[in-house]
């Protein structure tokens, strides 16, 4: 090394942040050094370091300081890739103008309430990361999102005070549970973002994601009051996912919206299959979006054989999209956008509508059944659901027997309170109530006592094991047993088979929809069918 590179080198292997104060001492040094040259007093050795010196004073200038570039390593072994962070600076003589500004440039860097650095900072931190490694090979490191399952809930009933306590406890837990090395910020709100230097692959970083879902879902204890959180973590990795910042953190951020979708309380790795589910998925609420204002659906009807009879007196309305793109999309992928989207209330209120103008349109032509018309649980949140309901079946001069209301199983047990008091209001009014997919979710006995139901809808889960399936077998059995002794009508879904059929006559089911009975269709070829319907050929 020559002499001249010394200084450098020495100063580039440095840790320290040259500070303005020593620039400038350094500088005004290097100057005077330099105009003593310039008047030939100096010898030529001296010249060329004074000289050497100004320069180096106007690169650190430039770039306000020179940090250890060293390959990274992970676990226990030594971390040599450090970074400098806005550390919280010495404290200055209370009411000095140095106090003043270096709790200005702590703020301006940290977040107040978990003192974890804050949103600007980390990014800073990671854009210094990318570039520091842009000339290397195999030079890895992971970033993770995190979002705090279940803070909402505990925000509202335990009140904000309580809540910021509790992401104070989080920001600890994740703290503790890294490596000093690594990077915790706090991105906003209640969520948290990690950076993670030397992570070699993705392995290490789900190693470590598992550890933060473990620490965080320890019970907390505030103010006498024990409860739990869990974190949702989505991963990515450089260079894997990413060499620039945009597109590593937007992949993290996929990752993140994947782990929640999945339940939460868990992580996910990014991969280019999920982004394009969730490209599609967003396009697809964008479509659905559009598809509501410019009512792009249409109702589809699927009849219900009476087993006592053998004909069809009623049947069940199902919403079909008639999308322009001709994409095939049925309505247990859409609904559940469509609620997510905030759009099913109104949804909702244009199928129990276009239900109403179709009703009164068969009952013009002597076509008069009863349809069951679904509804959601946003409908049930509505306080104006039955003032509604009421003034559609006026306006289209629908009697109320004709309609009976479905509430799937979920819904009703999820809020039992609110559903039996709207749909008690309901059954008042005296329009006919069904629980639908029975058997999937809660099945409590005792909320199917309070709830004013008449009709249990058997899910078609348990008909697609009749007759061979023993355990099958004994759950339909009795759940016909148990609902003729309630006194509800009692409607076996998903029936495809005519040996499935005739054990639910056998059963006496009093109702049977399935393919093997028809199909969902559209109103004209629904009526038509009617028309010429014979009775089913039924062998007790």
């Amino acid at each position: 090394m020559t002499f001249l590179e010394l200084p450098i080198a020495e100063l580039t292997r440095s840790k320290r942040v040259v500070q303005p104060r020593t620039l400038l001492v350094f500088a005004s040094l290097a100057s005077s050094i330099g105009a003593f040259a310039l008047r030939g007093t100096l010898s030529p050795d001296l010249s060329i370091v004074a000289w050497a010196l100004l320069t180096l004073a106007i690169i650190i200038a430039f770039h306000g300081q020179w940090k250890a570039q060293a390959p990274p390593t992970h676990g226990g072994k030594k971390e040599a890739t450090e970074l400098v962070a806005a550390e919280v600076p010495a404290a200055a003589p209370p009411g000095s103008a140095s106090g003043s500004q270096d709790r200005l440039r702590y703020l301006a860097y940290h977040d107040e309430l978990t003192g974890l650095v804050n949103r600007r900072r980390w990014h800073e931190l990671v854009k210094d990361h990318i570039e520091t490694r842009s000339d290397r090979n195999g030079d890895g490191f992971a970033v993770l999102f995190l979002d705090v399952d279940d803070f909402k809930e505990l925000n509202d009933s335990l009140g904000h005070a309580h809540g910021d306590e509790a992401l104070k406890e989080v920001g600890s837990r994740l703290r503790a549970a890294l490596r000093p090395c690594d990077i915790v910020g706090r991105y906003g709100g209640d969520e948290f973002a990690i950076l993670l230097p030397g992570a070699w692959g993705s392995e290490e970083a789900i190693e470590v994601a598992e550890r933060l879902v473990e620490s965080v879902g320890q019970p907390y204890k505030l103010s006498d009051r024990t409860f739990q959180l869990g974190v949702s973590i989505g991963i990515a990795h450089y260079p894997d996912h990413g060499t620039m910042q945009e597109t590593l953190l937007r992949h993290a951020d996929v990752a993140l919206y994947c782990a929640k979708r999945e339940g939460g309380h868990g992580y996910h790795l990014y991969s280019p299959a999920a982004h394009k589910r969730q490209n599609d998925e967003f396009d697809l609420k964008v479509a659905l979006r559009r598809a509501v204002m410019q009512e792009e659906f249409v109702l589809h009807f699927q009849p219900l054989l009476d087993l006592r009879t053998g004909r069809m007196s009623a049947a069940e309305a199902l919403i079909r999209w008639n999308d322009p793109q001709n994409r095939r999309v049925g309505p247990d992928r859409f609904i559940p956008i469509v609620e997510q989207a905030g759009l099913m209330e109104g949804l909702g209120r244009w199928i129990f509508d276009a239900a109403a103008r179709q009703l009164r349109a068969w009952n013009a032509g002597d076509c008069e059944i009863t349809l069951a018309i679904n509804v959601s649980a946003k409908q049930l949140q509505d306080p104006t659901f039955c003032e509604h309901l009421l003034h559609t079946l006026k306006i289209n001069e629908v009697p109320i027997k004709q309609v009976q209301l479905e509430v799937t199983e979920s819904v009703a047990f999820s809020d039992v309170e609110g559903a039996n008091k709207v749909l008690s209001r309901v059954h008042d009014l005296g329009i006919k109530t069904a629980l639908d997919d029975f058997g999937t979710h809660y099945s409590s006995l005792t909320y199917l006592q309070q709830l004013p139901i008449d009709t249990i809808k058997i899910d078609r889960s348990f008909v697609a094991g009749l007759p061979h399936n023993k355990d099958s077998t004994a759950i339909v059995r009795n759940v016909i047993a148990l609902g003729h002794d309630l006194r509800r009508t009692i409607v076996a879904e998903g029936v495809e088979t005519r040996e499935q059929l005739n054990w639910l006559l056998n059963a006496s089911c009093d109702f049977a929809q399935g393919y093997l009975v028809e199909k969902p269709m559209p109103a004209p070829r629904f009526q038509q069918w009617r028309s010429i319907q014979v009775p089913f050929g039924l062998a007790g």
